[in-house]
């Protein structure tokens, strides 16, 4: 059980480059600029200027978003829509 708790707590800190987000997920960087603009995703983290931060929860939402899309055949916009 602690073992569970220890890998849950890695998870909710982990922190992403978009590179790392993009082989993480299996989505395009574009798609993720997409989704952050579409308002799918919050914004990263910015630690400086040229280094973005994504979390767990990113990665997540990603999954959400694509399941979602498969499940429904909504486009993007609408689900952004439905999420908003």
């Amino acid at each position: 059980m602690a073992e569970k708790t220890k890998d849950l707590n890695q998870a909710s800190t982990a922190r992403y480059r978009i590179s790392e987000l993009v082989a993480a997920s299996g989505v395009s960087r574009d798609m993720i600029k997409y989704y952050l603009r579409a308002g799918l995703l919050p914004q990263a983290e910015k630690p400086r200027q040229n280094l973005s931060l994504y979390t767990g929860n990113h990665l997540a939402l990603i999954g959400l978003v694509r399941r979602f899309q498969e499940q429904t055949k909504l486009s993007l916009p609408e689900i952004a829509e439905v999420f908003s």
